[in-house]
């Protein structure tokens, strides 16, 4: 179900197709998340132009995202040693 929709970051209108529903609340939710960042930077930093108020939030972003694939990675590492553990385990329950 291909919608377009439209939302507004930092005063500025941009549209979209969203190719489902959850892919419309992603790009509200992140266009939210940008305009809040961009209202926090810029009242931490007011003597910052615009455009560098956006390029610390994509910088601020792109860590979070880092920072979560790492620990995404972690986990999964974890859950393949526990998945092992159980299966040693039940392996060595059947015996």
């Amino acid at each position: 179900m291909d919608r377009k929709i439209s939302f507004i970051i930092d005063g500025k209108k941009y549209n979209v197709t969203a190719h489902n529903e959850e892919q419309e609340q992603m790009y509200r939710r992140a266009a939210a998340t940008i305009n809040a960042k961009m209202e926090s930077f810029s009242n931490s930093h007011p003597d910052r132009q615009r455009i560098e108020i956006m390029t610390l939030v994509a910088l601020n972003e792109s860590v979070r995202r880092f920072d979560l694939q790492n620990e995404l990675e972690s986990v999964k590492g974890e859950a393949g040693k526990l998945s092992q553990d159980l299966r040693d385990y039940l392996g060595s329950q059947e015996k």
